[in-house]
């Protein structure tokens, strides 16, 4: 397994908090915060691995690409 698999792993169960971009029509920033807990961990062959989480404020879980998230908890 390599590092970059380990580093996902100990993302399951904690609760963490992400920028993720958006389209600037949706928030002028071009940024929306977003808080949930990591509930899975999905390996693509192409490394483009995702986190499905689990939203704080919604009983909704999604799954989102690592890449595109900046962890800030």
């Amino acid at each position: 397994m390599a590092v970059a698999h380990t580093t996902l792993l100990n993302f399951l169960g904690k609760k963490i908090t992400y920028d993720l971009a958006v389209d600037h029509s949706f928030d002028p920033s071009g940024f929306v915060q977003e808080t949930g807990t990591v509930t899975g961990v999905l390996f693509e062959l192409d490394g483009d691995h995702q986190l499905c989480v689990k939203f704080d404020d919604l009983d909704s879980y999604e799954f989102i690409k690592f890449s595109e998230m900046t962890i800030k908890s």
